[in-house]
């Protein structure tokens, strides 16, 4: 059992001993620039854990996976860390939140992680509120990916379809219905407006 942290207080950790629990992938790029960074001016913000009880694992990681791998890149084996006294739910959202906060996700990143939030259970309303899109937005998306409608989400993704129009077309009794319309709206036979 970990002693009760004071949560303004900055500790260091063991890396070795951090949990991540839902890695993310970084192109190298971000990678090199978040090394670097600290390479040159040190750490400037220190990453976010939870206790945990586990064999090899003492914290679970909230935020700052790509400061960790910078820093196991420069050689470290410790790292300044705050520790939070928060449940796994909230954990999760605090990740989604500063993840969102920090860049706009790409449309597929968005979309993966709306289904995980609503797979929580979360509402669409608080998925609207952590994503900063709006409530019908989120409800969309959610009915289309709640049908399996892939092909109508990847058109909304590359911006071939709007949004409200992928929806009206998920209400098509048919497919092939479904894939007339999508068709038509392709060869601008119609248009929004229809």
């Amino acid at each position: 059992m970990q002693p009760k942290i004071n949560e303004s207080s900055i500790i260091h950790i063991e890396i070795a001993k951090i949990k991540i629990v839902i890695p993310r992938t970084r192109n190298k790029g971000v990678h090199d620039e978040i090394k670097e960074s600290i390479k040159k001016r040190g750490l400037s913000k220190p990453i976010s854990v939870r206790a945990i009880d586990e064999d090899d694992f003492k914290y679970a990681l909230i935020c700052g996976q790509g400061r960790i791998e910078a820093l196991i890149a420069l050689g470290e084996t410790t790292i300044p860390a705050i520790i939070r006294d928060v449940s796994e739910e909230d954990a999760y959202v605090m990740s989604l939140v500063e993840n969102i906060a920090r860049r706009r996700p790409r449309s597929n990143e968005l979309l993966q992680i709306i289904k995980d939030m609503k797979i929580r259970g979360l509402s669409d309303s608080e998925i609207s509120e952590i994503t900063g899109y709006s409530t019908n937005w989120v409800n969309s998306i959610n009915m289309l990916l709640d049908k399996g409608e892939h092909k109508l989400l990847s058109a909304v993704e590359r911006g071939n379809l709007p949004l409200y129009l992928a929806v009206e077309f998920a209400r098509c009794e048919t497919e092939e219905a479904q894939n007339l319309l999508t068709e038509a709206y392709d060869k601008k036979i119609i248009k929004s407006r229809d």
